[in-house]
């Protein structure tokens, strides 16, 4: 039945680009009709079979809305690295590794849903040497087959030195969305994410978070994943990344992806970076590149990431300011 439906819509869809319906108004306006409840029914008979509409309202594996500039550009390997303000949301244990005020703002644009995020966070660990606190504030909007998505996350986090080259933190995150559907459903709620950060050597550091805790109100959108990462700097100028994500709240077939990434500092300010997600979960992959500037006190980061099945474009840009 989903194939046939599937069909159909290819059909009304072809018919409406095509040279005759748009010089038939009236042909036009029946296909468009037949085109836009095809989508609704689509919608409908996966949600009651059971299939993660979550994928379109909130990314299970942070690939698209709330995967900001910085770890986009590693393809999403970033948890051993977490060396700036994405690190509330990716890895808490990171922000331990800030010793100063840090004030950062993200904005991301994704043609997929028409994904537009903005983002502010601050992190602060100039009273104390051992600890250090984070808050980020996320927007994210969307239109899923023209059903507006506004979805808003507020994340507190913590992290404490434990030892030299230990580093904990943990972090409390409350969603809040609203959704123009009566089928479509977003993450409400609060929930918790714990992460580790651990420098074996100085130039090997590995990783190891869970996100959501428990799933706030139960919503299938807050997924419970587990996940593990290391870092491997072979020199001061470049590093080589890896995560791997088990998702244990989905119900595809493949339920681990894999995220590779590296970074080259041309110059001491100015540093390329480049990765590769392998989403196995949704089959919907990715390859991420972008640049950092640093200066003494700012970074401003540029990305561009594309996604595969199905295409999309993804720009990102941040900019960190460092008291």
């Amino acid at each position: 039945m989903p194939q046939t439906l599937t069909n159909i819509f290819k059909i009304s869809y072809l018919c409406y680009l095509s040279g005759v319906v748009k010089k038939n108004p009236k042909f036009q306006r029946i296909m468009q009709c037949i085109h836009n409840s095809v989508i609704g029914l689509l919608i409908s008979i996966s949600y009651l079979t059971g299939s993660a509409l979550a994928q379109g309202v909130l990314d299970t594996d942070f690939t698209l809305g709330l995967l900001k500039g910085s770890p986009l550009s590693l393809g999403g390997a970033y948890r051993a690295l977490a060396n700036d303000n994405s690190a509330i949301l990716l890895n808490p244990a990171g922000i331990g590794q800030n010793r100063s005020l840090t004030i950062a703002a993200d904005w991301l644009t994704s043609s997929r849903f028409d994904i537009d995020t903005y983002s502010g966070s601050i992190i602060d660990a100039t009273d104390t040497e051992r600890f250090a606190t984070g808050f980020s504030f996320d927007h994210v909007n969307q239109d899923i087959f023209g059903n507006g998505v506004k979805y808003t996350q507020f994340t507190l986090a913590v992290a404490g030195n434990l030892t030299p080259g230990l580093s904990a933190g943990i972090s409390g995150k409350y969603y809040q969305s609203s959704i123009e559907s009566p089928v479509l459903t977003g993450p409400d709620g609060f929930t918790m994410d714990a992460g580790l950060l651990y420098f074996i050597t100085p130039k090997i550091s590995a990783a190891a978070t869970i996100h959501n805790i428990f799933e706030g109100d139960g919503d299938p959108n807050i997924p419970l994943l587990v996940s593990g990462g290391i870092a491997v700097r072979p020199d001061e100028r470049s590093a080589l990344v890896m995560d791997v994500v088990q998702d244990f709240s989905t119900t595809a077939t493949e339920t681990t992806n894999l995220h590779f990434g590296g970074l080259y500092s041309i110059t001491p300010d100015f540093t390329i970076r480049s990765g590769f997600g392998w989403d196995r979960i949704r089959d919907n992959s990715f390859f991420g590149a972008g640049f950092l500037i640093t200066a003494q006190r700012a970074w401003l980061g540029l990305t561009y990431a594309r996604h595969f099945d199905p295409s999309a474009d993804t720009f990102a840009a941040f900019v960190e300011v460092r008291i």
